[in-house]
C-alpha cells in the first residue's frame, strides 16, 4: 500500500469511527504525570487543548499536543508510524499525517452569515436573526416561535443545525501539527499529533512512542504515557 493510500485508509477509518461526532478528551491517568522520560528523551502529552479551525476537530480525530525534548546524546527521529495510542486490548490508533489528508467533516457555523437570498424590505424573525449579519434586520414586533411545528420538522432534517462542510486539513491543522523530522541532541519540538478517533467507550489508552536514532536506525527506547479517556 502506498503512503498516500495508507493515509487515506487511516483517515477514512477515523471518519467512519467518528460518525455522530462525540467528543472525547484524553488526560493523564489520576496519580500519573503527563510527562515521561526514557533514555534521555522527555515527552509531555496534553489533550483537550485544540483551539484552532475546525473547532470540533476532536469530534472526528483525537488531537494531542506532544512536546519532545531530546537529551539522549543522539539525533532522535520523529515519524508518525512510530507514534501511536494503544488500548488495553491492544487496539492501535494511528497518528495521521495532516499533509495528505483529502477528506471533509462538518462543524457548526460559528459566525453570522451574509444572506445569499434576494430580499427587499424583508425582516427576519427574531429567533433566527442571530444566524445573519446585521444587514438583515430582525422583526421587532411579536412573532411567536412554534415549537410544536419546528421540533418534528427538525427531526426530519438532521443535517440542519447550521453546519458547514470543512475541507481537511485546514491551515491551522498543518501549521500547528507536529511535523516528521529529526531532533538533534539538546533540541526540542512541540505541536499537535492527530490520531484516529479514540472511542468514549474506552477507559484509557497508552501514548507510545518508539525512540529511534535518526542516523543508525537503532531503536534505543520507548516512551509510554497512560491517558484516561473522558467522553
Amino acid at each position: 500500500m502506498t503512503t498516500h493510500a495508507k493515509v487515506a485508509f487511516l483517515l477514512a477509518a477515523a471518519l467512519a469511527a467518528a460518525c455522530g461526532g462525540q467528543k472525547t478528551t484524553l488526560k493523564p491517568v489520576k496519580g500519573v504525570a503527563d510527562v515521561a522520560r526514557a533514555d534521555g528523551v522527555q515527552m509531555t502529552i496534553a489533550g483537550g487543548g485544540w483551539t484552532g479551525h475546525p473547532a470540533e476537530l476532536d469530534g472526528t480525530l483525537t488531537p494531542l499536543r506532544v512536546d519532545i525534548r531530546n537529551n539522549s546524546g543522539r539525533p532522535l527521529r520523529v515519524r508518525f508510524d512510530e507514534i501511536k495510542l494503544v488500548s488495553p486490548a491492544g487496539r492501535e490508533y494511528a497518528a495521521i499525517p495532516p499533509y495528505e489528508i483529502d477528506e471533509t467533516m462538518t462543524e457548526p457555523v460559528s459566525k453570522p452569515l451574509d444572506p445569499e437570498f434576494a430580499h427587499d424590505r424583508f425582516y427576519v424573525v427574531p429567533y433566527a436573526s442571530r444566524h445573519f449579519t446585521p444587514g438583515l434586520r430582525p422583526w421587532n414586533e411579536p412573532f411567536a416561535y412554534d415549537a410544536a411545528y419546528y421540533g418534528p420538522r427538525y427531526a426530519e432534517w438532521p443535517a440542519y443545525s447550521r453546519r458547514v462542510e470543512v475541507k481537511l486539513p485546514t491551515e491551522d491543522m498543518v501549521a500547528r501539527g507536529l511535523p516528521e523530522g529529526v531532533i538533534e541532541d539538546g533540541g526540542s519540538v512541540s505541536g499537535f499529533v492527530y490520531f484516529q478517533k479514540v472511542p468514549g467507550s474506552l477507559d484509557r489508552v497508552d501514548f507510545r512512542a518508539e525512540l529511534v536514532d535518526a542516523r543508525t536506525g537503532e531503536e534505543f527506547g520507548t516512551v509510554t504515557v497512560p491517558l484516561a479517556v473522558t467522553p
